[in-house]
């Protein structure tokens, strides 16, 4: 049965290959890293996208966007004291990009992992300001009610208004984080 139904909608593929035309937007000679969703603006003109330095690790500084009708980039985020940044998508309903920021002043001991890292809107309007959408602590002292991990894989809803993150919460004990998921509502 699934072998008849896999034959079915095979036989109503069609080839548009030869219909298409490839068009490379980007020419800088940095990485490229898009989200594996709502990576397209409100418009449609811009695709957004970090640019690792190391593209085997979360390595980059930099947020930007690219007019794919006139390769015009477009920085919007440009990290400080040593954070990371990446995974960018947008906002389905208004000029905003929500991505995950990595922790300041990085250290051997204190680097980029599940539970360090938080998610931020930028607002295109107001380019490499952010606001940060976890309430978090990273390490002691920890503030009532704040989390005690690290958020990603953040997505707006349908209508714009909310966002969805997967939570790590770190545990006191060793091994994996539990996984969560979370919501906020950016305001």
């Amino acid at each position: 049965m699934i072998n008849e139904a896999a034959a079915a909608l095979a036989s109503e593929i069609v080839d548009i290959t030869f219909a298409t035309q490839e068009k490379q937007v980007t020419r800088d000679a940095v990485n490229h890293s898009l989200s594996n969703a709502n990576i397209w603006s409100l418009d449609s003109r811009w695709i957004v996208y970090d640019a690792p330095v190391d593209p085997s690790a979360f390595s980059a500084t930099e947020v930007s966007r690219i007019n794919v009708e006139s390769g015009e980039a477009d920085l919007l985020f440009q990290s400080r004291d040593g954070a990371c940044c990446g995974v960018a998508s947008y906002n389905p309903r208004r000029e905003e990009v929500v991505f995950i920021l990595g922790p300041d002043h990085p250290s051997p001991d204190w680097t980029y992992a599940f539970t360090r890292r938080r998610g931020v809107i930028v607002k295109s309007s107001k380019l490499k300001s952010f606001q940060p959408l976890d309430a978090m602590n990273y390490a002691p002292p920890f503030a009532s009610g704040a989390l005690r991990g690290g958020s990603h894989v953040h997505m707006f809803s349908g209508d714009g208004k909310w966002v969805v993150g997967e939570f790590h919460l770190r545990r006191r004990n060793a091994g994996p984080p539990d996984q969560r998921c979370g919501r906020a509502e950016p305001a």
